[in-house]
């Protein structure tokens, strides 16, 4: 939704359809009465323009899913792109640990031909970098739904830091 919001004010602003009452921008006259600001004021306002939904591809995983995944014989490499104060919680064993600013750097160290499970503490930044991983070729590319902890409450080796 906060994406086809921002995605309808960037056509406006790049469209130039009037976005501020009275902006010069806007091909209207600048009311010089207080009727002609009124009537301004009380005018309807343009509906937006009906769009197509965009498809987003299906990123995100589930925990329980993973672990069917791996049950089946998958190898998926676990990408913990966390900062690194958030790694003294712990991690899942095995992962890659690139904090996600560092993942553009990081590119050659990323398989193309193996799932690719992308976590946080939550959910949220992996699902921007399995986008953009995405976007580079990696057809593989996954987020973990509820990030770390999800992938701990089904039980899963972690490591921890000394």
């Amino acid at each position: 939704m906060i994406r086809r919001l921002a995605k309808r004010v960037l056509n406006r602003v790049l469209d130039g359809s009037p976005r501020v009452p009275n902006a010069p921008s806007s091909g209207r006259k600048k009311p010089s009465t207080g009727a002609e600001w009124r009537a301004q004021q009380n005018r309807t306002p343009e509906p937006y323009p009906e769009e197509e939904e965009e498809e987003l591809p299906e990123l995100e995983v589930e925990a329980a899913t993973l672990v069917q995944w791996i049950d089946e014989g998958q190898d998926p490499l676990f990408v913990d792109i966390r900062e690194k104060h958030e790694l003294y919680s712990g991690y899942a064993k095995g992962a890659k640990l690139i904090r996600m600013n560092d993942v553009p750097h990081h590119l050659d160290d990323l398989p193309k031909d193996r799932p690719l499970i992308i976590y946080c503490a939550a959910g949220v930044r992996s699902f921007g970098v399995a986008h953009w991983l995405r976007e580079q070729g990696y057809e593989q590319a996954w987020s973990l739904i509820g990030g770390l902890s999800a992938w701990l409450d089904t039980g899963a080796p972690y490591e921890q830091p000394e």
